[in-house]
């Protein structure tokens, strides 16, 4: 090793585990993680959690050496639904960044939703803020409105359903319908 190598960054050359290159990625170390790429590692991997996790400079790091902005990960969603949808957990950076890296803002998962349709529900009452931000943002990006998922719901209908009186007011300014 180096001087100063930390104890992961040794385990990683060496033959890391998943949990081990999750836990950098998540932690937004791109040291280890280039190491781990460097090791002939798939950048593709950890993709979904470094942008759930709103590791920017991993993510960063993962589109130059080769992910597409626009994959669908293995539950059918791109990285900008991933982003909008765990927002409280990445906050709205990793939306900007994912938009500003040509994220297309009206692709549709496996189930035909929309960033706009994840960010426009959210568990928490304390992330409405967040939440309506992103749904303002994505909206300001060229956002369809008034798409309907594979169950016939629009963002409307979904932020109903989230009781977001807050995101409900943004949809209808912008023209959305039932």
């Amino acid at each position: 090793g180096f001087e100063g190598e930390s104890a992961l960054g040794k385990e990683v050359r060496k033959g890391e585990s998943d949990e081990q290159v999750m836990a950098a990625v998540a932690e937004d170390r791109v040291e280890d993680l280039t190491r781990f790429l460097d090791g002939g590692g798939d950048p593709n991997k950890f993709f979904t959690v470094a942008v759930s996790d709103g590791s920017i400079a991993c993510v960063k790091l993962m589109l130059l050496r080769g992910v597409k902005v626009n994959r669908l990960d293995e539950h059918g969603m791109t990285p900008l639904m991933v982003a909008a949808k765990y927002a409280y957990r990445g906050g709205k950076d990793m939306v900007e960044f994912l938009l500003s890296q040509g994220a297309d803002v009206n692709a549709y998962s496996k189930k035909g939703s929309t960033a706009l349709m994840f960010a426009s529900f959210f568990e928490d009452s304390d992330d409405e803020n967040l939440y309506a931000e992103i749904v303002q943002m994505l909206i300001a990006k060229g956002a369809m409105v008034n798409v309907k998922n594979q169950l016939g719901a629009t963002p409307l209908n979904i932020a109903q359903q989230g009781n977001s009186l807050k995101i409900v007011a943004i949809l209808k300014k912008a023209g959305a319908k039932f």
